[in-house]
């Protein structure tokens, strides 16, 4: 004889051992239920067993199932936390893992290398089994930071790029609620440069934005860029940094061709700083160099530089103003930047006082009195400087 609640109902059959209330007819589940006869085998009694008895853990999933709808919070939080399920390929050392820890059992997982769950038969995502499964944690899909670092880490092309397709798949049921390219700070995206990857703010999906130094998105990839959060061309203030450092003569034209195609996006702050920057490369012409050194240069702001005419009065002006022409594309965005046809009234007074011999000698008196004239024409725009005015009045031009 026992006691009700220390036996179990005939239907229960996950250990044989168990004791079981067997009665004729006219006795029902339900009186039996109502006395305290137990309906399933309480969790204690399972993890007792976990360690000390060969047992299929499968049928330990599919009693779990069948009662799931009467098993207490207490108990489910207890089975989410209890190693119990062994994954594929560790049958020999017996370990048990934590439903969390493990994947459902999928082709597409199983290709990334993942711990799977050990299921015998057919996996079905609508089973009482897959939803126990479920409920206790198993995952479905990939954690976006996994993804990101088996991107990061992949050891070939072949595999990245199987990483990244099963995110671009998901991306709108799983990732992008949790997903932002801006928060990532792990290199995962494979650029046009040979085993470079770069974060999703660190490269830029138009391929001439390497023109100015940027990483850009790999080829196969740039379908996908608004997925990966990739954007098309670098911010304006990108461009503003990359003038600071000053451009090679070599890349110039090219540099500000590509900044004349971006003109649009800048601000009026971004213009006031671009007009301030010395960037601009232009040769010294009075250098020393030998036949096998390259030109020597210096940059300078667009204020301090003039593009190349063939007027008259350039030509007689060209001596003492650098001249510059990187051609038509290019000269457009350096004359929104400040760089002007010919010196102003007020430039030309300055640099005539500053080297009034040189002027003479390089133009010729009828040359000279030209360039006075048109000093004397604009006089209102030069009398405003009084310092240079000053300057006029105390030495011999």
């Amino acid at each position: 004889m026992r006691k009700p609640s220390e036996s179990y109902l005939v239907t229960v059959t996950l250990f044989e051992d168990l004791p079981r209330v067997t009665t004729g007819k006219g006795v029902s589940e339900a009186f039996l239920r109502e006395c305290g006869v137990r309906e399933h085998v309480e969790l204690q009694v399972v993890f007792d067993r976990v360690g000390v008895m060969k047992w299929d853990h499968g049928q330990l999933v599919k009693y779990l199932a069948s009662v799931q709808t009467k098993l207490l919070p207490t108990e489910l939080n207890r089975l989410k936390v209890t190693p119990l399920f062994p994954r594929e390929s560790d049958t020999a050392d017996g370990k048990r893992y934590k439903a969390s820890e493990l994947y459902i059992p999928s082709d597409v997982l199983r290709s990334f290398g993942l711990p799977i769950v050990q299921w015998s038969g057919k996996w079905r995502n609508g089973s009482d089994e897959a939803r126990l499964f479920t409920t206790l944690g198993i995952r479905h899909h990939v954690p976006l930071e996994i993804v990101i670092q088996m991107a990061a880490t992949a050891e070939d092309k072949a595999r990245r790029a199987r990483v990244l397709a099963y995110f671009v798949d998901n991306y709108k049921g799983v990732y992008a609620p949790v997903y932002n390219p801006a928060a990532v700070i792990t290199p995962f995206l494979p650029t046009t440069q040979p085993d470079v990857l770069a974060t999703p703010a660190g490269c830029f999906a138009d391929p001439t934005a390497s023109v100015v130094g940027c990483k850009v998105l790999h080829a196969e990839l740039r379908q996908s860029a608004e997925v990966f959060g990739v954007r098309m061309h670098p911010p304006p203030d990108v461009l503003v940094r990359y003038l600071q450092k000053g451009v090679e003569p070599g890349r110039a034209v090219e540099v500000f061709a590509y900044m004349a195609g971006r003109q649009g996006d800048f601000t009026r702050d971004h213009w006031s700083t671009i007009r301030t920057l010395k960037f601009i490369p232009v040769p010294l012409k009075d250098a020393p160099r030998t036949p096998a050194s390259p030109q020597p240069y210096i940059h300078v702001p667009p204020t301090l530089v003039y593009f190349s005419t063939s007027s008259s009065s350039t030509t007689t002006t060209t001596d003492h103003f650098t001249r510059i022409d990187f051609g038509s594309p290019a000269n457009t965005f350096l004359r929104t930047a400040g760089v002007k046809d010919e010196p102003t009234p007020l430039e030309l007074a300055a640099r005539l006082v500053e080297t009034p011999t040189t002027f003479l000698e390089s133009v010729g008196v009828e040359g000279y009195l030209g360039l006075l004239r048109r000093v004397a024409a604009q006089w209102g725009s030069v009398a405003g400087d009084r310092a240079l005015v000053e300057r006029m009045k105390s030495v011999e031009w």
